[in-house]
């Protein structure tokens, strides 16, 4: 197959990511779509007869926006809709929705291999805004451990009314994250925080990971 064929498959896949779309874009532009007026990639994608749906062009518009300016850094408008965009979801500016743990993990890791795609060696720095809409989201879901992947919030998470800093509850999932595999059973007591916020905690890196895994078999077959 050769390597339009593969991004032609890419861009007609429901369930491709946006760095793969934009990837895919890349080969049957010449990399020139970036610079190209959204209905002008749409119309050029739908003559050769691969226009993504309507979730994939709002994936790849937000990819695009973000390689052109990455406001996701400092406006949480803007973070929120990248969210909603990198997990399958038409972006909303005028509506919060509030994304899972996860989600907002997966967004954080894919901007950043994104990024790194493009040239951008430097790592993310966040500003306030979208630190506080991660931090409230850790909030709500009872979580005192923080995602590595969502370190950036750490230093909000205490202005959050719903959180709670218990150093015993801490140290608890700590422990329990060191014993984490991923034999242990789904269900857990609902009664034991501990066990419930590890739950969380293993189900984001689960739902990260694998969709990591999937991104890079993809961006693999982009390459060969």
């Amino acid at each position: 197959m050769t390597a339009e064929n593969t991004a032609k498959d890419v861009l007609r896949d429901p369930e491709s990511f946006a760095l793969t779309l934009c990837v895919a874009a890349d080969t049957l532009t010449g990399s020139a779509h970036a610079a190209w007026e959204y209905e002008t990639v749409w119309s050029f994608l739908e003559d050769l007869d691969c226009l993504p749906g309507e979730e994939g062009r709002d994936r790849l518009m937000a990819a695009t926006a973000l390689r052109l300016n990455p406001a996701y850094l400092w406006d949480a408008g803007v973070f929120q809709a990248m969210v909603a965009a990198f997990n399958g979801r038409v972006a909303t500016p005028e509506i919060v929705e509030q994304p899972s743990v996860g989600e907002v993990a997966w967004a954080v890791v894919e901007a950043e291999l994104l990024r790194k795609h493009y040239g951008d060696a430097n790592g993310a720095l966040y500003g306030a805004e979208p630190a506080v809409f991660t931090a409230a989201i850790c909030a709500d879901n009872g979580l005192v451990v923080i995602p590595a992947e969502l370190s950036f919030c750490e230093e909000a998470l205490p202005m959050m009314p719903s959180a709670g800093r218990e150093s015993e509850l801490e140290v608890s999932v700590r422990e329990q994250l060191q014993e984490s595999t991923p034999e242990r059973p789904a269900d857990v007591d609902d009664a034991d925080s501990a066990a419930v916020h590890t739950r969380i905690l293993e189900e984001v890196e689960h739902y990260v990971s694998t969709r990591k895994a999937r991104l890079e078999r993809d961006l693999a077959s982009l390459r060969a």
